[in-house]
């Protein structure tokens, strides 16, 4: 059964083995480590992680996505931005859309749409946020 679960530290191994193998045959998606994704990520003081949902199934990683408000001047909406996502099934990449929507609009932004693609090569939806309301 799918779970989607916000993140936890320790499962920031997995999702860097899922993201290398989803990545594997794209162009300047370099390879990343949990402690690469610590440094460059996770610890940043700007990386929001009620954003980032895990999708697991069975114990392994089937996707993620990451969501963040932008602040915005006091008068304006607040902006909720999809800045990444990967899954590798269509009701994987659906689910965490879904969650990701969700999350942003309970946190106060507006959200316009998502876009999704995918890859007749290695089957993985990935995508980004295209605008705003």
């Amino acid at each position: 059964m799918l779970e989607i679960s916000p993140f936890e530290p320790s499962i920031a191994e997995d999702i860097a083995h899922f993201y290398n193998r989803a990545t594997t045959f794209t162009p300047f998606c370099y390879p990343v480590t949990s402690d690469i994704l610590d440094e460059a990520v996770f610890s940043k003081s700007d990386f929001e992680p009620e954003g980032l949902f895990v999708a697991v199934e069975r114990g392994e990683v089937k996707g993620f996505i990451h969501a963040g408000c932008l602040e915005t001047a006091p008068d304006d909406p607040k902006k909720g931005s999809i800045f990444l996502f990967i899954a590798q099934e269509r009701d994987v990449c659906l689910a965490l859309l879904d969650k990701a929507v969700h999350s942003l609009k309970a946190r106060g932004a507006q959200v316009c749409h998502t876009m999704s693609n995918d890859s007749e090569s290695n089957r993985y939806y990935s995508g980004v946020h295209m605008g705003y309301e």
